[in-house]
């Protein structure tokens, strides 16, 4: 099963760099959005193969739940993967100027901890959604590692929101407070 996530992971990568080289080194842009919109389904590969795999009866085991959660990261945060790589891609072969990097108060702000916050309990929504479904297809007996993994997701979801919006609203306090004393 591990083997697959990685054949998966590579294979995405693969896409995408293959998408963007037909896109800036051959200027075919319609083949290239083709191959950049199919990304999708190498998640899909992924999920009915882990299902099936639990279907099937395997025990779960720590590549079922790390799959489930490269897909559903992989499909709510991969769009933005993409454009980002697109951005580089672009610069690298001089058909734009280059990317500016993201103003730090921008990454600190809290509307844009708040947006990825957002994306990361939708993608949480699509973890737990494969690991619930796992535990259904699973017997009873062999499901340890998929309650471990949504353990993990509720886990991950309030580390993502003490370290992105909690602390951006904090510093914001701080720095009210401050300027309001000088």
């Amino acid at each position: 099963m591990l083997t697959v996530i990685i054949v998966c992971e590579v294979l995405f990568w693969v896409v995408l760099l293959i998408g963007l080289a037909v896109r800036y080194k051959l200027g075919w842009s319609s083949a290239s959005w083709l191959l950049l919109a199919s990304t999708p389904v190498i998640d899909a590969i992924l999920l009915v193969v882990t299902l099936a795999d639990l279907a099937r009866g395997a025990d779960s085991n720590f590549s079922h739940g790390l799959s489930a959660f490269y897909i559903g990261y992989s499909l709510i945060f991969g769009r933005q993967t993409i454009r980002w790589m697109d951005r580089l891609a672009a610069y690298r072969f001089g058909r734009q100027r280059k990317p500016e990097k993201e103003d730090v108060v921008v990454r600190q702000s809290a509307t844009y901890q708040w947006r990825q916050f957002r994306k990361m309990v939708q993608a949480s929504v699509i973890v737990v959604a494969v690991l619930v479904t796992g535990l259904l297809l699973s017997d009873p007996e062999a499901q340890f590692w998929l309650w471990y993994w949504l353990i993990v997701v509720v886990f991950t979801a309030v580390t993502w929101f003490a370290i992105g919006p909690l602390r951006a609203m904090v510093q914001r306090r701080h720095q009210d407070v401050l300027s309001r004393r000088i």
